[in-house]
């Protein structure tokens, strides 16, 4: 701690503390160019016995060597919803080119719904404007800082123009107005646990499933979720809407402690409610896609080497619906028809709703939103012609999420599905309606069995 004091004795600008909504990688960045430090300096000053980990600063030697005042770290209330966090915050460093120059950077550079700098309306940027190479992972690592503001490419200033001194002064001129400028961010992500409890839940879920790694329409989903529950603040890019929500509210009563099973027998669940729902929604799929193209001859599924083939002309919503039929049926289904229906896998509904009571609401969401579901791994196989028959039966949950709470007398559910496209948003009445009472039930019941 004695070096740490005598190195830091001799560092310049340590008056320069950190303006209102500036990241930690800003404040300690220009610290770092003023005094040209190295990645091995700032390894040795600013973190914790020089190791590079998830929470890596020395936050007692910065408040003492540098006497800043540290707010290190998410308040609690964000802390629920982390899962969230590859949603909301950019994973690649992003900067505003004039905020740059004066050695400043925002927590709200980072906000991926915001696309401009809210002080200068600049675009931001993600690329060296020297190179254009895509700059580093925004990570608070000692490598990031002892970049100093410059590419790790080209070594370039990454705003194309240098710090100086000169144009941060100008720059703290306006630290009023950079905090009024973030109000409405600050009120809206404040605000964001009591509505997007249920989203970051759902998220949080899917790790435990075998999904593809994260992919960028996947955070298209995502992010448009987020604006249909919770709209972002006036100023951010208009989010399209890719995602699609089913929300459902039961009142039930169920005994303290009564097993799944023993609400089955007392009629809370039967095998025939869900098998009728299931019917309900097949005649109800079939009418729809049969109003928009009817064949003589209905296409069908051969075998071939392991492989399923198509055979005759499939339409994304035709084959999603066999797929549905062979992911909940005990029988294989090869043709696009509705026969009779002998039996469904019930112990998918029982997994897929978390083992809570398989009400006729919360059947049809899951069937409904597998459906649309289905339709966008419909398109892939129909490109190709030909898919391995066991994968595709399976529901890609890449696509979809679902989360459920319940209590003794009320059950609360929303399923999350990207949107289709094409007539299947029409087909199964998928509005950006959304059921924000039902949310704001099922927030409360994840957010009570939490605390």
């Amino acid at each position: 701690m004695a070096e740490k004091i005598s190195l830091v004795a001799l560092l310049v600008g340590r008056e320069l503390s950190p303006l209102p909504e500036e990241s930690w990688y800003g404040s300690l960045t220009r610290i770092s160019r003023i005094n040209e430090l190295t990645a091995r300096d700032v390894r040795h000053l600013f973190f914790k016995d020089g190791r590079d980990d998830a929470e890596p600063l020395d936050t007692m030697s910065l408040r003492s060597l540098l006497g800043w005042e540290l707010k290190y770290g998410d308040p609690p209330a964000l802390r629920k919803l982390a899962s969230l966090k590859e949603i909301l915050w950019s994973e690649t460093l992003r900067y505003c080119p004039v905020c740059m120059e004066a050695g400043y950077h925002s927590v709200w550079h980072q906000f991926v719904a915001l696309e401009v700098c809210l002080i200068h309306a600049c675009p931001l940027r993600k690329r060296c404007m020297c190179c254009n190479t895509t700059l580093d992972e925004y990570r608070l690592t000692p490598q990031l800082i002892g970049h100093r503001f410059r590419c790790s490419g080209c070594g370039d200033d990454i705003a194309g123009v240098a710090f100086t001194i000169d144009a941060h002064a100008a720059f703290r001129e306006q630290a009023v107005e950079l905090f009024v400028r973030a109000t409405r961010y600050r009120e809206w992500l404040l605000s964001a646990t009591r509505h997007l409890l249920f989203l970051a839940e759902a998220k949080r879920r899917r790790r435990r499933w075998p999904v593809r790694r994260f992919a960028p329409s996947d955070a298209d989903v995502w992010r448009g979720t987020v604006n249909l529950i919770h709209r972002f603040p006036t100023g951010c890019a208009s989010q399209h809407r890719h995602a699609r929500l089913l929300a459902w509210q039961v009142r039930h009563y169920r005994p303290m402690m009564q097993s799944l099973e023993v609400a089955a027998r007392s009629r809370l669940l039967s095998a025939g409610t869900v098998w009728n729902t299931y019917c309900a929604l097949l005649r109800q799929l079939k009418t729809a896609i049969d109003s928009r193209r009817e064949d003589d001859c209905p296409p069908s599924l051969d075998f071939s080497d392991g492989r399923c083939v198509l055979r005759g002309t499939w339409t994304p919503e035709q084959l999603a619906f066999v797929l549905l039929r062979c992911h909940c049926e005990s029988l294989s289904v090869l043709r696009y028809e509705l026969d009779r229906v002998e039996a469904l896998q019930t112990a998918r509904l029982t997994n897929a709703l978390a083992n809570n009571l398989l009400h006729s609401p919360a059947c049809r969401a899951v069937f409904i939103s597998g459906f649309a579901a289905l339709v966008a791994a419909a398109r892939q196989y129909i490109r190709s012609g030909v898919f391995d028959y066991r994968v595709a039966c399976e529901i890609p949950t890449d696509a979809l999420s679902l989360v459920v709470a319940e209590t003794n007398d009320i059950q609360c559910g929303v399923a999350i599905v990207a949107d289709p496209g094409g007539v299947t948003s029409d087909l199964l009445g998928l509005r950006c309606g959304v059921d924000l009472d039902t949310i704001a039930i099922l927030n409360s019941l994840l957010l009570a069995a939490r605390n």
